[in-house]
């Protein structure tokens, strides 16, 4: 696990997924989606991945990280890109169930909060294996404990992870 301190800017992190169709369900479920496109779900046989639970698992994604669980980070909100009117994201290809995500995740801004936290922003990009960038997504922002626990008291997370500055 990185602490804040040791976060810089343009920081690269990188994450690989797939959204199987079980799961797609338990978002429907648990998020009470009514909408007849995603209960048929069905596009040549294929069931497209709703945006914001696309988001949802990228973000869980990064909190799994290596250089991130572990700490006490949460997302505190989006300022978006100003080139992009103040929108934080772009959705640019559909995602499917099944389909093999890589995300990189850049930060893209580290500041101080408090004396106790930190404040770190990372734009997300993900790009689906064969058909190119499906998704981006500036300026997500994360409160991060300062100090957080001892390196040998947490575990690491399970998500496949490197770093590049």
């Amino acid at each position: 696990m990185k602490r804040f301190d040791e976060f810089c800017t343009g920081d690269r992190l990188r994450a690989e997924l797939v959204i199987t169709g079980e799961e797609l369900d338990g978002y429907i479920e648990f998020a009470r989606v009514k909408n007849a496109f995603l209960e048929e779900g069905q596009r040549d046989g294929r069931r497209i991945i709703p945006g914001r639970a696309l988001l949802s698992r990228i973000e869980g994604e990064f909190s799994r990280l290596e250089e991130v669980y572990g700490n006490h980070i949460i997302l505190a909100g989006s300022d978006g890109d100003p080139d992009w009117g103040g929108r934080s994201v772009r959705f640019l290809a559909p995602v499917y169930a099944g389909d093999a995500l890589s995300v990189t995740f850049v930060i893209s801004g580290v500041a101080d909060a408090s004396g106790e936290y930190g404040r770190i922003s990372v734009d997300y990009e993900a790009t689906v294996e064969g058909r190119g960038l499906a998704l981006l997504s500036r300026r997500n922002i994360y409160r991060i404990r300062k100090n957080p626990p001892a390196r040998g008291q947490g575990t690491t997370g399970s998500a496949v992870s490197s770093v590049e500055s």
